[in-house]
């Protein structure tokens, strides 16, 4: 589902009175949604789109805000955010090849455990789940192996 998809029906949900009411603000959370598809979505509204990594949860994130961003909501946003890690301001085009290249911090949180943190980050039919998928079917794991055995075996 998108971020705009059943607005309406959310919108009614929240005391509209049968009507739709026109959101003041939206932030968006999702990967692969662009600031322009929520615009058009949400017309007249201010957008704001962020991609939070999950070391927030252990105060040690790192989320990226895209521009343009809507004032002043995108400095509301800015302000909730670093409370749990850095924020820092990025071109709209980088935010999804940014989010599938992090997650350290928790890693090391986790204790190295990497099949915990590959289940916590990971949702069904998601951008990392189809990312792993396609790992999966060039051999990279086999690859990792094989280089590991190389590195540990005999000289």
């Amino acid at each position: 589902m998108s971020a705009y998809e059943g607005r309406t029906d959310r919108s009614r949900e929240h005391g509209g009175g049968g009507e739709a009411q026109a959101a003041k603000g939206v932030v968006l959370l999702l990967g692969r949604t662009t600031i322009e598809q929520l615009r058009a979505a949400y017309p007249g509204a201010q957008v704001v789109r962020v991609q939070p990594n999950t070391p927030a949860e252990v105060g040690r994130g790192v989320t990226l805000l895209a521009e343009p961003a809507d004032q002043p909501l995108a400095g509301q946003v800015e302000e909730l955010f670093g409370r749990v890690g850095a924020v820092i301001r990025v071109p709209e085009g980088i935010i999804d090849a940014w989010a599938a290249c992090s997650g350290a911090e928790l890693l090391r949180a986790r204790e190295h455990d990497t099949l915990r943190l590959r289940r916590e980050v990971t949702s069904p039919g998601g951008t990392t789940a189809r990312g792993l998928a396609a790992l999966e079917r060039g051999g990279v794991r086999a690859a990792f192996a094989s280089a590991m055995d190389d590195v540990l075996g005999p000289a």
